[in-house]
């Protein structure tokens, strides 16, 4: 299967969240996660399904909390299927007071889950389960909606293009309360340095 092929059919995927539509996934997301889908389907035999867990802070701002999606792909005669179990699974202050990860669940062929998705690029066979013909998705339109959230600190531009000052500093202190999160031990050293490389690719 082409990344892009993926990447378009992931990205089009949305669900609600406290009656509010969002991506199921970010772009950042599917950043990291389409190189590995690729090659992790590619490499699951006849009948072998790919477990997907992905968390990310998925609301703009590097302080929120992390929610998780997990999901079961597999490609069959009808294309990618993809069946979703937790859509926003809220796991990572129980795993801060206890350091033990939960029992993730991954999404069933047989009994539908507690979560809804949609696609304007795939079929429903349940409310948790979608199906994307492959010859379709290579056809479909590249555009992949960004999740609606206030303005980030990137805006911040004069009509030329030109960042402003303001800019600037907000992504100094962005960095700022990075580091103190790192030094209180509230985020680790491979988060601190992700959240690093993208202020700094802001610039």
């Amino acid at each position: 299967m082409a990344p892009e092929v993926l990447r378009r059919a992931l990205g089009s995927i949305t669900t609600v969240v406290r009656g509010r539509t969002e991506n199921l996934f970010s772009n950042d997301e599917l950043d990291d996660l389409v190189g590995p889908l690729v090659q992790a389907l590619a490499a699951a035999g006849p009948g072998q399904d790919v477990e997907l867990l992905s968390t990310a802070r998925r609301h703009g701002n590097f302080l929120s909390t992390p929610y998780g999606v997990t999901a079961r792909l597999f490609v069959g005669e009808e294309g990618l299927n993809l069946i979703v179990h937790d859509a926003r699974l809220d796991f990572f202050h129980a795993y801060r007071a206890t350091k033990v990860l939960p029992r993730f669940q991954y999404g069933s062929r047989a009994q539908a889950g507690p979560s809804a998705v949609a696609s304007p690029q795939g079929r429903a066979r349940r409310a948790d389960w979608l199906v994307f013909s492959l010859q379709s998705a290579v056809a479909a339109p590249a555009a992949v909606a960004e999740p609606a959230v206030a303005p980030g600190p990137a805006a911040a531009a004069d009509p030329a293009g030109r960042r402003d000052e303001r800019f600037f500093e907000e992504q100094a202190q962005r960095l700022r309360g990075l580091q103190r999160l790192r030094e209180q031990g509230l985020i680790t050293e491979e988060e601190f340095q992700r959240k690093r490389r993208e202020i700094l690719q802001l610039l």
